[in-house]
């Protein structure tokens, strides 16, 4: 199992997960801030702060001036945005990422700061301040670039292509939204002048445009102007009396009745909203003001009043309702989407938000199985579709042809178009459909099928539903990475239990091993070193003195031997046996590690100095003590001829760490050796000048690293070593 890729994928899904929070973030700014400026500001500190880019700014496009000017930045800036210039125009200022991005309406990425060529007027402030990478992002309303927001990060390559496909939705987002201000802006100034038109209704009736009307104290009409028959189509003498409200709305008409009797009641101002039929036969919204004229004698004389078209003011109303309608799904869908990882959560997810506010009568989600699409879920639940509709091969009907093309299909008449095959929809009383592919990059993951029982214009939709199914995809391709991620997890706790196994069945051949080593080859060697030892006891005075010599190397090669199974099954013993962690006091064990070689240092006449105090140390009391005995009888052992052995122990307390140090003044390693002493059976010198097995520094290594911890030395030759051991504190 590749444990690398394993955490590779981990990291880009926490790194996916950070863009989504950050998108969703600005989602919700996006529905509450109603101020371009003050949604940049916001902008630029989510990015700084929830997506950890190191600067984020945002650059408004002055057309008169010909260049970008800075509204909005967070992050380290020090100093890097102090009088910058962007030219719109292709100069050499315009020539940066940014002005490039605002110039051509695309996305600019330089993911190499330091050998990107078109970077390199600011190559070296920018480097100086930890940029090494950068997008340019271009803003836009009413499809015209009006912004640009420049995001800097701190890693080499760190735009790749999902990141740059989630930050492009993102200013697609954010582009819906300026647009939206700049509907809601116009709504704001049309309302604003119906409020001058209504103070000064009477001047502007005199002066034409609109319907002026007079009637009696009875509310029955005596006069119209003649723009009455414009809006209508009806004679102005018809609408005498009673005769307009034939074009009034039959919802409207109660509602306006009431609001002419309050006015009468309380001889005060009337206002109302109705419909009126236009000559197409459609409907036209108006404002109605009017005013009663007094009679000398006392009590309302006649009315005169005003009609104001305000069709264009709803359909503003309307469509911007809308926009903020889907701006609310879309922040709904995204937090749906990432609090779910499971694919059938996604799933769900995705159906019951696609009917609102888009409205479809039936919703089919399908996920792409190598080169056909498999039905994951449907709205209604109950939706019947057969085996064949369940499972669409690439090309086949209208969904098939979404997942060949890669984009999305959309049928105003399903019974009318050859390309829809399937029966289903057209069976449950639908009308219009569109087939909506889920992209990840280049690759189509799924389609969402929507169908309408009514006629749709499902084009004029396009814009909404494509963004829908952006968000969707996001989760399903999160959905997909956690999907896979847990396949790999299990597979490799598989392989994690089998190699387990291995080592179980290893470390039983190796106690068998041991087992053979401490009895079936010490048998023999007890026999070869008692009788060299008798013989050189009993016979020692009929041997020659070559063959005394014979002898003594007999028995000290049995010696050395016995030393060497010694060592050997110590440090196979290492690996086998279980911890005992518990605190203990290294003076302790230090001094327990001097007893145990007392012998040696009399016969050396060794000086040991150590410290007053001691520290608690967290491990196995048994692995310290070989630690310590081992790194003692090291110094002792590898003396300089005619020098008395002068070693001094320390410790110190090193990021929450224990170094345990013990220094000698012996006969130093060269550097090139320094890290092949701590390996088995690696000497640097024969048993003649300096016995022993060639194990002691290797039981230290490993008994170190079985407690967490490491051991180097420093040295040079002929100046003594200092060997060094790290051990936990806790």
């Amino acid at each position: 199992m590749d444990v690398t890729g394993a955490e590779t994928m981990e990291e880009r899904l926490a790194a996916l997960t950070r863009l989504y929070a950050v998108r969703s973030r600005i989602n919700a700014a996006i529905v509450r801030l109603r101020d371009p400026q003050e949604l940049y500001q916001e902008v630029a500190r989510v990015a700084v702060e929830e997506g950890r880019f190191r600067l984020a700014w945002i650059g408004a496009v002055d057309e008169e001036a010909h260049r970008v000017e800075l509204v909005a930045q967070a992050g380290k800036m020090e100093g890097c945005l102090d009088g910058i210039v962007v030219s719109t125009l292709d100069v050499p200022e315009g020539r940066d990422p940014t002005g490039v991005a605002v110039r051509e309406g695309r996305v600019q990425v330089v993911n190499d700061w330091e050998n990107d060529s078109r970077v390199a007027l600011g190559r070296e402030g920018a480097l100086h301040r930890g940029y090494r990478a950068s997008g340019a992002f271009p803003l836009r309303c009413h499809s015209r670039v009006v912004a640009v927001l420049s995001l800097y990060a701190d890693t080499p390559g760190f735009f790749d292509d999902e990141e740059v496909r989630l930050l492009t939705a993102l200013s697609d987002d954010l582009s819906f939204a300026l647009t939206a201000m700049a509907e809601e802006q116009k709504r704001l100034a049309a309302e604003q002048k119906l409020q001058t038109i209504a103070a000064r209704y009477r001047a502007l009736a005199q002066a034409g445009g609109l319907v002026a009307w007079i009637t009696d104290a009875a509310g029955r009409v005596t006069e119209f102007s003649p723009s009455w028959q414009a809006l209508t189509g009806q004679p102005p003498e018809e609408a005498l009396g009673r005769g307009w409200q034939e074009f009034l709305h039959p919802d409207d008409l109660k509602p306006t009745g009431q609001a002419w009797s309050r006015a009468v009641a309380a001889v005060s101002p009337f206002a109302t909203e109705y419909r009126l039929r236009d000559p197409g036969g459609g409907y036209r919204h108006f404002l109605a003001h009017g005013v009663p004229v007094m009679a000398p004698e006392g009590g309302i004389r006649e009315w005169v009043g005003v009609c104001i078209d305000i069709t264009a003011r709803k359909q503003a109303e309307a469509k911007l309702k809308q926009r903020h309608e889907e701006l609310a799904a879309l922040n709904a869908l995204a937090h749906q989407v990432q609090a779910g990882l499971s694919l059938e959560e996604v799933v769900a997810a995705g159906l019951d938000r696609a009917l609102y506010p888009a409205s479809p009568d039936l919703a089919v989600l399908y996920l792409r199985e190598d080169d056909r699409l498999v039905l994951q879920g449907a709205r209604p639940e109950n939706l019947a579709l057969s085996r064949d509709e369940g499972r669409l091969q690439m090309g086949e009907c209208l969904c098939g042809l979404a997942l060949q093309e890669g984009k999305p299909v959309y049928s105003p008449d399903i019974h009318a178009d050859p390309r829809c095959t399937l029966m289903a929809c057209k069976e449950a009383g639908m009308r219009s459909f569109a087939a909506l592919p889920f992209l990840s990059g280049e690759r189509v993951l799924g389609v969402l099928g929507l169908a309408w029982a009514k006629d749709q214009d499902v084009e004029a939709q396009s814009g909404f539903l494509e963004t829908i199914v952006g968000e969707i995809a996001i989760g399903l391709h999160n959905a997909l990475l956690y999907r896979d991620l847990q396949r790999h997890s299990r597979e490799l706790d598989r392989r994690v239990r089998e190699r387990t196994e291995q080592l179980q069945a290893a470390n039983k051949e190796l106690e068998a091993f041991a087992y053979s080593i401490s009895h079936d080859l010490r048998a023999p060697l007890r026999a070869v070193s008692g009788f060299a030892q008798i013989i050189a006891r009993r016979h020692r005075d009929t041997l020659n003195e070559e063959g005394q010599h014979y002898v003594d190397n007999i028995v000290l090669a049995a010696e050395r031997m016995g030393s060497l199974i010694d060592d050997l099954l110590a440090y196979s013993r290492l690996g086998r046996q279980s911890l005992k962690l518990r605190p203990g006091d290294l003076g302790k064990i230090m001094s327990q590690a001097i007893d145990n070689l007392a012998d040696r240092v009399a016969a050396t006449g060794a000086t040991i100095n150590l410290p007053e105090e001691w520290p608690v140390v967290f491990g196995d009391q048994t692995l310290l003590q070989q630690i310590c005995t081992n790194l003692l009888d090291n110094a002792l052992t590898y003396r300089r001829p005619m020098v008395v052995p002068d070693l001094r122990v320390t410790w110190a307390i090193e990021d929450g760490k224990i170094i345990l140090a013990v220094a000698d003044n012996g006969i130093g390693i060269s550097p090139e050796y320094q890290e092949k002493i701590f390996k088995v059976f690696q000497r640097l010198h024969s048993d003649e000048e300096y016995p022993g097995t060639g194990i002691g520094l290797a039981i230290v290594k490993k008994a170190a690293e079985m407690l967490g911890g490491r051991v180097w030395v420093e040295s040079a030759l002929g100046q003594g070593s200092t060997f060094f051991v790290e051990l936990p504190k806790e």
